[in-house]
């Protein structure tokens, strides 16, 4: 990356940013006693709760040898679940104050910072949902729960930054469960040609939510089953009509015809998808150590081997160091490409709550960050001399 764009970075932090983000240390510093003063009651109940758990089970093996103990296993259990509560809570209000002020940073000072990004900024209206399912990187989740979104043109080239966390949301003994499918940041970038296949690229240890090709095929089939069980009670039903009611038989034959052509559409769609997802195979390449920390899939070995050059490879690897995660996966699909990092950490902030605010450790990751899709994009540009 140039060197240029570092400094211009830097200068511009120094002298647009820096000043307003030191006016903003008081309340930081409120937000952090609120924090910190959170964190003591916290510790105060924590014990709390295990003096009542023990008290609890020294009562439970009293009462073996010696009764009415009874009400004294209730009361301490009791006690335990009322401090467990008020733990929890106290617990969600400290994720909240963080929350809230990473939130108040980047709204106040984010714009500015990017200043020195040309044709980029933050924005809180997310990506076209359809991106991440044909991307075929995850599965098993039906809710996204949508973060910091960045939007921005490099070198005439669309991109899309999006921290996101997908849960599966089910039911469970009349409540509601959230299980963790993916939490971290997609990027999705635009390529110069259209693939034929879809070439997957993950984790060895980070596989389990990817869409497999029998995960499609099941898919597919279940599809074909709903659909066509569908088609057949709304036919039944307008033969029917044309026996009894033939006024509305010709009503119903717009609608039936409509729903044949849409779901034929839509069989259509799903069945392109499996025809290509049901070659897919594993691509072991020439790189020993890329193959033993990543697992690559495509249907078209030889668009895939074209794609995995020696410099991509390096770029993937290093995406990783830069965002600190093992768990990194990546999809050609179409006209684009789409990187997934799996992570619990809070990507693209620009301030620590538990730090003063001229400490800039989290201005140089930001920096870092950014720069590593801007190398991304680089290797493409350079790669259109090849048609990719």
């Amino acid at each position: 990356m140039e060197e240029s764009l570092k400094q211009k970075f830097y200068e511009n932090y120094s002298r647009n940013v820096l000043p307003k983000i030191l006016d903003f240390e008081p309340i930081r510093r409120k937000y952090c006693r609120k924090f910190v003063t959170l964190s003591i009651l916290n510790n105060c109940l924590l014990t709390g709760l295990f003096i009542f758990t023990i008290m609890g089970l020294i009562y439970i093996l009293m009462s073996f040898s010696d009764t009415g103990n009874e009400i004294k296993i209730f009361v301490c259990f009791i006690i335990a679940a009322v401090i467990s509560s008020i733990y929890s809570s106290l617990n969600d209000d400290k994720k909240y104050i963080d929350k809230k002020f990473n939130k108040e940073m980047k709204k106040n000072f984010l714009p500015f910072l990017l200043a020195c990004f040309e044709n980029m900024y933050w924005s809180s209206v997310p990506e076209d949902t359809d991106l991440i399912t044909n991307s075929n990187l995850f599965t098993d989740y039906n809710e996204i729960v949508r973060d910091d979104t960045f939007i921005g043109i490099y070198k005439n080239v669309k991109f899309a930054v999006e921290e996101i966390k997908l849960n599966e949301v089910y039911e469970l003994e009349g409540k509601i469960k959230r299980k963790k499918r993916f939490k971290g940041i997609i990027f999705c970038i635009n390529l110069n040609k259209k693939l034929k296949s879809n070439i997957l690229i993950y984790s060895k240890h980070d596989d389990f939510n990817v869409k497999s090709s029998s995960y499609i095929i099941v898919e597919f089939l279940m599809t074909m089953f709903i659909s066509l069980t569908g088609l057949f009670f709304l036919v039944f039903w307008w033969v029917c009509l044309f026996l009894t009611d033939i006024f509305q038989f010709i009503i119903i034959s717009f609608i039936v015809i409509l729903c044949i052509i849409e779901l034929g559409t839509w069989i259509t769609t799903k069945y392109k998808k499996f025809r290509i997802r049901r070659k897919v195979e594993t691509i072991k390449l020439e790189d020993t150590d890329f193959n033993k920390k990543f697992t690559v899939q495509s249907s078209d070995q030889i668009e895939a081997r074209y794609i995995m050059t020696p410099a991509f490879m390096e770029r993937l690897k290093n995406i990783q160091t830069t965002f600190g995660t093992q768990n990194i996966k990546c999809s050609f699909f179409d006209d684009k490409i789409m990187f997934a990092i799996s992570t619990d950490k809070d990507l693209f902030e620009i301030g620590d709550l538990h730090k003063p605010l001229e400490n800039e450790s989290q201005i140089h990751d930001f920096y870092n960050q950014i720069i590593s899709i801007y190398e991304m994009i680089d290797y493409f540009k350079l790669a259109e001399k090849t048609g990719l």
